[in-house]
């Protein structure tokens, strides 16, 4: 607009654009290097009641993240425990189903009759023995010098590789 109505140059205008571009680069210069510097505190330029609150304060933010720490391990712990927990239940429900089934079948094995003779004992060889009788070898009718497709070994074609009254070059 001021361009327009003839009162300032473009020269003018640029100029005076930086300008304050420059002021604006010097100003965010000095704002990083004052936030770069490492800033030292000494005994003497802190008053002793404003170290002691900071001492305090300082004391207090370690106990609270010691205690943090603490509540993890804890919360871990009871995550685990309910874990069991759920097994261990269910396990008992299991346990209670087994618990009952023995009980229906103690109580069958109860009605049974007892009037009934028990049989005497056999003499002989001990039930479970090892020695038990061979059962008869039951005689073959096969012929085995003539293999036949009976016996389930008949080896097929004879290879031609194999005969020996082929010529060999």
């Amino acid at each position: 607009m001021l361009i327009a109505d003839g009162t300032r140059t473009i020269t003018e205008i640029r100029a005076s654009g930086a300008e304050r571009k420059a002021k604006e680069r010097k100003s965010l210069r000095d704002v990083t290097e004052k936030a770069s510097r490492p800033v030292t505190t000494t005994a003497k330029s802190i008053p002793s009641q404003v170290q002691r609150e900071l001492e305090a304060n300082q004391a207090h933010i370690d106990e609270l993240e010691t205690a943090r720490e603490h509540d993890r391990d804890l919360a871990e712990q009871l995550q685990a425990a309910k874990i069991r927990i759920t097994g261990l239940e269910s396990e008992i429900a299991e346990l209670k189903q087994e618990n009952a089934e023995l009980r229906a079948q103690l109580e069958a094995a109860k009605a049974k009759p007892v009037d009934a003779p028990t049989p005497t004992k056999k003499r002989g060889r001990p039930k479970g023995s090892k020695n038990k009788p061979k059962p008869p070898v039951a005689a073959t009718t096969a012929n085995v010098a003539t293999p036949g497709q009976d016996l389930g070994n008949d080896p097929g074609p004879f290879p031609e590789i194999l005969r020996r009254d082929r010529v060999q070059i």
